[in-house]
């Protein structure tokens, strides 16, 4: 039985034109009645196969779908004439289907064609060949928004990972993230990015920060992961310092969100410290606080810190602490005392205020007046004479002679003027003196303003470096084989080095890196489950946190041996080091390095 499928009577094609020839003859093909049966597997029969060179463990992903969800997509048949569903297209879906048990699959029927045995032969082969070389697959993209899709309806990770057969949690949450980014997305898929970084640009990209979209979208791969932690580090600081400039906002105080431009002659900005009321006053916080109108204030941390309680940021005196208690959460602080592991220092916000330079003439304030002298200093106890010109003439005003007697008022008014001619030439010197001190004040403060700057930029330079090496760190944790290197690195660490993994805090970090719960119980446990090189994974991350726990927050500015071995056994791995890490290993010199790299 056929089903045919009639032209449109409606419309009266040419028939000398090829499109409607083509059209008409295949409107008028005849189409087979299919039958959408679901059946027994075992009642199917496998014809042959394109497809020979295969076993069903090169399928993970898909048989673990078929044993969770069963078959979805129909497997195609024929009924012979026999009464035989003869399989010729889903025969790895049919035999996942027999391995795990499936009580039933759909299978689309069609009649058996009525065909020699060699066109039948060649129609199958083409069917598939067809089938698999045409297939769209989902891209990773698309799998990554359908799973945000789910994941945004309420729908479980743990049940996301059943219904599609991943068992990594962790890659179901981090491709839903990047499913909420289209541009994440589209990288993914055009193989400009990996998941891990995917999933940081839509970190970005959800939150509307374009800024650092478009610059992850530009960087290398190598420097991904250091710009990564380079913007979240400015972030964190952006967000820290509006927090507590609110208050002064409040208050009245105009708020700088970068420090205001204060050296040089034209410099916009004079700092409050450099200034005085019109009454000669200093400028004091309270002063301002009392008319902050006309004034900025920017806020940046103090170099020393102090100590706080970690969960509500409260400024608590170190001798009512425990400290013997550090790193030790079983032990009980003496009575009277605080448990030191509630506490950690940080490093308070402190105001600076600055007055726009085009506000000082019209304002209550002024730079402090250079004082003149008081008093100049002559000679007087030797008379005042005029000694004998012997090169004057007769036209000269005075005829020459030996010594010539002044009037007392002569003299005094001479004396007047000559002591004020010194006095204002003692003055102008003062004044020339004064300028010059203060350019040469002005000189090094903007000297030393540059190097603190430098300094504080590659401190944090090193400080995202110091986070893109340790989610390298986190991911090598994961392997379940150690490289052929790791035994001559664990001997030169301990042996020669003598690290070792025997710190509280590094232990900790180490244990999370590798999922370990339990502290050392739980990594007995899971050590005594693990293969050799499994083991051997563990044992390196425990003494890369070692390393890690040693290493200053200004490691950039020194070279240290044990410091060198460990980050160029790191770039042995694959890490690939920055400009600060290359100075830490002694590779660079840290006077050449650039705060822009």
């Amino acid at each position: 039985m056929t089903t045919t499928i009639e032209p449109d009577n409606n419309t009266t094609p040419d028939p000398t034109d090829a499109d409607t020839v083509t059209a008409s003859s295949s409107a008028a093909q005849e189409f087979p009645v299919a039958e959408a049966l679901y059946r027994d597997p075992k009642d199917l029969v496998l014809d042959d196969n394109v497809r020979e060179n295969f076993t069903l463990s090169d399928f993970p992903d898909v048989v673990a779908s078929i044993r969770a969800n069963g078959v979805k997509t129909a497997i195609k048949a024929y009924r012979e004439p026999d009464g035989r569903l003869l399989v010729f297209e889903g025969q790895i879906r049919l035999l996942i289907a027999l391995e795990v048990g499936c009580p039933s699959v759909p299978v689309w029927v069609e009649p058996a064609p009525d065909l020699t045995a060699k066109d039948r032969k060649v129609a199958r082969i083409i069917e598939q060949i067809n089938a698999n070389d045409h297939r769209v697959p989902l891209t990773d993209g698309d799998r990554g928004a359908g799973i945000a899709d789910m994941l945004d309806l309420g729908v479980s990770v743990t049940r996301i990972s059943k219904a599609l057969a991943i068992p990594d949690l962790d890659k179901i949450r981090k491709a839903g993230k990047v499913g909420h980014s289209r541009t994440a997305r589209s990288m993914l898929d055009d193989n400009q990015l990996d998941l891990d970084q995917a999933e940081i640009l839509a970190e970005f990209d959800t939150v509307g920060d374009t800024a650092a979209v478009q610059q992850l979208q530009h960087a290398p791969r190598t420097t991904f992961l250091y710009q990564a932690h380079q913007i979240r580090q400015e972030r964190e600081e952006d967000r820290a310092r509006f927090a507590a400039s609110l208050p002064y906002a409040t208050s009245g105080f105009a708020v700088a969100i970068m420090e205001p431009e204060t050296l040089g002659p034209d410099a916009p900005y004079l700092p409050a410290e450099d200034l005085v009321t019109s009454g000669g006053e200093a400028i004091t916080p309270e002063l301002l606080h009392e008319n902050p109108a006309g004034w900025v204030v920017y806020l940046e941390t103090e170099p020393d810190a102090v100590l706080v309680e970690t969960a509500t940021g409260t400024v608590v005196d170190p001798g009512r602490v425990d400290w013997t208690t550090k790193n030790h959460p079983e032990s009980t602080a003496a009575e009277g005392l605080l448990h030191a592991d509630a506490f950690e220092r940080r490093h308070p916000w402190a105001p600076h205020y600055y007055l726009p330079a085009n506000l000082l003439d019209i304002g209550e304030y002024q730079r402090p007046p250079i004082e003149p002298p008081t008093s100049v200093d002559i000679d007087q106890s030797e008379p005042f004479e005029v000694e004998n010109d012997e090169t004057a003439t007769d036209s000269d005003s005075f005829a020459p002679r030996k010594s010539l007697a002044v009037d007392a008022d002569d003299v005094a008014e001479v004396e007047d003027e000559a002591a004020r001619a010194e006095r204002e030439a003692h003055v102008a010197e003062l004044q020339a003196r004064a300028e010059q001190r203060r350019a040469e004040l002005e000189a090094a403060a903007r000297e030393a303003k540059r190097l603190q700057d430098r300094h504080d930029a590659l401190t944090k330079n090193f400080a995202s470096a110091t986070g893109a090496r340790v989610d390298f760190v986190r991911k090598f944790a994961g392997r379940t084989t150690a490289p052929t290197s790791a035994q001559r690195f664990l001997l030169e660490t301990s042996g020669v080095h003598l690290i070792g993994p025997d710190d509280y805090k590094a232990t900790q970090n180490a244990l999370d890196w590798l999922n370990v719960s339990g502290w050392r119980a739980g990594l007995a446990e899971t050590a005594a489950k693990a293969r050799p090189g499994r083991c051997t994974v563990m044992l390196l991350t425990l003494v890369f946190a070692a390393h890690e726990a040693r290493i200053s927050k200004d490691g950039w500015g020194h070279k240290d041996l044990i410091t060198a071995h460990y980050l160029h056994y790191l770039a042995e791995l694959g890490h690939n080091l920055m400009p600060v890490e290359q100075a830490a290993a002694g590779d660079v010199d840290p006077n050449t390095l650039d705060p822009d790299d």
